[in-house]
């Protein structure tokens, strides 16, 4: 195994031992009905761990210093994932749902299963 997939899953380990329970909600649209004028959808639940952070580290602070949007986030969640999370997808934390405003991969030899994401309410 690469050292980059030791640090990934020494990253991996350290999150599911130490790190507090969130959801993350994946919502995939559906297509427009026009008899009904509604639009279907799905939404994928996964229950997980993350490292949850009122501040970004600090290199994703330098390069979102003049994003007014993405500075407007309350939280800074680190996760592991084998999918790269989607600014439409749903953080649900201590029963509040959360909007992901920024998806920053960690990337490690071409590896992105590390993720921090910037969330607010």
């Amino acid at each position: 195994m690469s050292d980059a997939l030791n640090a990934i899953r020494d990253i991996e380990k350290a999150i599911v031992d130490y790190g507090s329970d969130i959801t993350l909600n994946k919502i995939v649209a559906g297509t427009y009905n026009p008899q009904t004028g509604t639009t279907s959808g799905t939404t994928t639940s996964y229950s997980m761990k993350a490292i949850v952070k009122r501040n970004a580290t600090a290199s994703l602070e330098r390069s979102i210093t003049n994003n007014v949007t993405v500075n407007t986030y309350e939280l800074s969640i680190l996760l592991y994932h084998t999918e790269e999370p989607k600014k439409d997808w749903k953080v649900i934390y201590e029963g509040n749902t959360y909007t992901i405003l920024y998806v920053s991969p960690v990337v490690l030899q071409n590896s992105n299963l590390i993720y921090e994401l910037l969330i607010k309410k």
